[in-house]
């Protein structure tokens, strides 16, 4: 239907008195959201703001709170996600910690609730494995700042060690391949 065919005659009363949206009264007289501001305009009935124009969607339960358009989302996965650097986030805006995004660390949350206290300002909560995502207390050590930078510089050391020996016996390993010998290993088992 062209715009010049529907009957705008209680468009005053769908929209200023039955406070009706664009959007619904498009949906009533099957036309576009556009046709609807055209005729608004063209009737010299003022537009509302878009503040007045959400307080009233909130009024009339049309407006839907961001935590539950979240919650509806088929992306949603109930506020966890993985970060890229391996560490696992969740949602918690309330946390004195929080990104700008909402997020918080786990590994922090769980250091929290299980020393039930806040980490110090200042301080890291460090993972004893070396595996961001292995959040279980026990895998889980608050340091300052100075003795964090050390315990990561004395793991790295004794990993660039581990690598060097398990190099070393791929390449035995390679070796006794390529010369077709039998390879057995007598250990703890």
């Amino acid at each position: 239907m062209s715009n010049h065919q529907i009957g705008w005659s209680d468009l005053n009363k769908l929209y200023l008195e039955d406070k009706l949206s664009p959007y619904q009264i498009a949906e009533l007289k099957d036309c576009t959201r556009d046709a609807v501001y055209e005729a608004l305009d063209r009737l010299g009935i003022p537009r509302r703001s878009k503040s007045e124009a959400r307080i009233l969607a909130i009024q009339t339960g049309r407006y839907i709170p961001k935590d539950q358009k979240l919650a509806n989302n088929s992306r949603w996965k109930g506020g966890i996600r993985l970060h890229p650097r391996g560490y696992i986030e969740v949602k918690a805006p309330e946390h004195h910690r929080a990104h700008t995004n909402g997020y918080v660390y786990e590994h922090i949350l769980i250091w929290e609730q299980t020393h039930n206290q806040q980490l110090p300002e200042g301080w890291h909560v460090h993972h004893v494995n070396g595996i961001r995502s292995d959040n279980r207390p026990q895998n889980l050590v608050a340091l300052p700042p100075a003795k964090h930078r050390i315990k990561h510089k004395s793991i790295s050391d004794i990993r660039k060690q581990r690598i060097r020996e398990l190099e070393a016996e791929v390449r035995l390993l390679q070796r006794a391949l390529e010369d077709n010998q039998l390879i057995f290993h007598i250990g703890e088992n």
